[in-house]
């Protein structure tokens, strides 16, 4: 068991390493076999694995990958994950001022003016909600994954989709601005990405983080 942390360990500190010090990362994996041997594998991975997190915001690449883990994990899965929990809790969220700010976080359901004859348009609502959601957690899978292209596509369904629930948030809540907050939050979600896709466009074209060619 020690030995298989160990190396999930390793393994974690090569990755953080990238192609930018990747002399490093490999004279690493080599003096980690040594100290298996002599059965300081867990120590030595460990050392390993502080020593390459306090390398990563040294060089662009690694102050890049904070960045989109910081957008991806911290900012865009919690969204998706607020539309989930809105299905469920009754769009709580949607006007935290009905009822305090208890309801960003899913608690209370306000009452909103819908009439009897619109609320067959609160399914459609709820499914459009559900799938903003369920975008979000992609988006920021593919972001990770540096796929600027299905994030593109993403992002515009998810654009199309909003513009939707605005439209129907119209109508079924007549004279209310709860589907406001959503906007502004997307809006600001998807400059993010973009700040972020032109970020990466930079460092593709920037020849000095470039992984060096391998010596034979």
């Amino acid at each position: 068991m020690k030995m298989a942390i160990a190396r999930a360990m390793m393994i974690m500190a090569v990755r953080c390493l990238s192609d930018f010090r990747r002399d490093w990362a490999l004279a690493m994996q080599a003096e980690f076999d040594v100290a298996a041997e002599a059965g300081n594998a867990l120590s030595f991975a460990f050392g390993c694995l502080l020593g390459a997190w306090r390398e990563v915001p040294t060089h662009k690449e690694g102050r890049f990958a904070i960045a989109s883990y910081f957008l991806a994990i911290g900012v865009i899965v919690p969204l998706g994950g607020l539309l989930l929990s809105s299905v469920a809790s009754g769009y709580s969220y949607l006007a935290p001022a009905e009822a305090g700010a208890g309801n960003i976080f899913g608690s209370g359901r306000p009452v909103f003016p819908v009439t009897y004859a619109n609320q067959s348009g609160l399914s459609l609502l709820a499914i459009l909600t559900f799938g903003l959601g369920l975008g979000h957690l992609y988006i920021a899978w593919v972001i990770l994954d540096r796929n600027w292209m299905r994030v593109a596509v993403a992002g515009r369904i998810g654009a199309a989709v909003m513009a939707t629930i605005v439209t129907f948030t119209g109508v079924l809540f007549l004279y209310d601005t709860c589907a406001l907050p959503q906007v502004v939050a997307i809006a600001i979600e998807l400059s993010a990405i973009w700040l972020l896709a032109r970020w990466h466009a930079d460092l593709t074209d920037d020849d000095s983080w470039q992984p060096r060619p391998h010596s034979r």
